[in-house]
């Protein structure tokens, strides 16, 4: 199949959003709950009528704000440490 063919049976099946468009805290809520149902991302998409990698990176921004409006500089500071301290072990049998 030819990537032309490809790409429209792609955007056939998902709606792109609107540039510039901002998740409301409601979207924001329904994702997370997709997410927790276990859906694939193409599901999640599919779903909310989205681009399902729009969906992923928007899911990764929400973690990363949480991550960034959570930790303190001392915690991220521990935590790089730690990591640094014991990175051959998570990485064991990879």
């Amino acid at each position: 199949m030819s990537y032309s063919i490809q790409r429209a049976l792609f955007l056939s099946v998902y709606e792109w959003p609107s540039k510039g468009g901002c998740w409301t805290a409601t979207q924001d809520q329904e994702l997370i709950a997709l997410i927790d149902e276990g859906l694939s991302w193409s599901e999640i998409g599919k779903r909310r009528h989205t681009n399902p990698i729009t969906c992923h990176t928007h899911f990764v921004r929400l973690q990363q704000k949480v991550a960034v409006d959570t930790w303190s500089e001392q915690t991220e500071t521990t935590f790089k440490k730690a990591y640094e301290k014991s990175k051959a072990d998570f990485w064991v049998g990879q």
